[in-house]
């Protein structure tokens, strides 16, 4: 596998190169043995982030009600930072409707 053109003379560039080569080898053997042990493939987990990114409101919610209640254990630590989750995504949806609807009258 050739990383990097053989012409580079930097050194920095170089060591650059020759470290961004041997993690794309470690990369490419992880998701070999994530696929074979797991059976897991890198675009399958490609999609489970998008997913995840696009419904962390919602994920995070459903676990606010169904763990961090009466009768089930959910730490402070967990409480907080799901709580957290939540209220950073409805803040971050607030601002993208009201962005929404300032470019949507302003086109009117």
């Amino acid at each position: 596998m050739q990383c990097c053109s053989t012409s580079v003379t930097s050194f920095a560039v170089s060591h650059f190169c020759k470290t961004t080569c041997l993690l794309l080898i470690v990369s490419s053997e992880m998701w070999k043995s994530v696929l074979k042990r797991f059976m897991i493939a890198q675009p399958s987990v490609a999609k489970m982030r998008v997913y995840l990114t696009e419904h962390m409101a919602a994920v995070a919610q459903d676990n606010l009600q169904g763990q961090c209640t009466k009768g089930h254990s959910c730490k402070n630590s967990s409480l907080f930072i799901l709580k957290q989750l939540v209220d950073e995504h409805a803040s971050a949806n607030a601002t993208d409707r009201a962005t929404d609807d300032a470019v949507g009258s302003a086109t009117a």
